[in-house]
């Protein structure tokens, strides 16, 4: 009898969850109005000397700006602001690293803001020998 009365319920139960996912199906993620929709540098590796190209591409924003970390070095002078601002919401940037480099791209709205990072690995050349 219990045994029973758990199958039917069991039945039930996959019944009217079976019957709502019908009413309601799976609604398909929301594509993005606002922020970052794609960061990315190429290559990731690059011997030292070497360049790399950071892409980007952002919807439905106020402000576009790329930063990273370390900040460059100058040595003629004590500031180390790598801060880019006023770029497009789509475009490339063409960095030429010393060291390991993370880029952090970052945008901001009227009441919002957005950050994605991609990093250049900087390898040395080694002599054999």
């Amino acid at each position: 009898m219990i045994l029973r009365t758990f199958l039917h319920w069991l039945f039930v139960c996959t019944l009217v969850l079976f019957c709502g996912c019908i009413r309601h199906p799976f609604k398909a993620p929301v594509p993005v109005t606002h922020g970052i929709v794609s960061f990315q540098a190429q290559p990731r590796t690059v011997p030292l000397g070497n360049r790399a190209t950071l892409r980007w591409q952002t919807v439905g924003i106020a402000e576009v700006f790329i930063d990273q970390d370390p900040p460059p070095r100058n040595i003629f002078s004590q500031e180390t602001s790598s801060l880019i601002e006023n770029l497009p919401p789509r475009g490339e940037l063409i960095v030429q690293p010393q060291v390991t480099t993370t880029y952090i791209l970052g945008c901001m709205g009227n009441n919002w803001s957005s950050y994605a990072s991609a990093r250049v690995k900087v390898v040395r050349n080694q002599k054999r020998r």
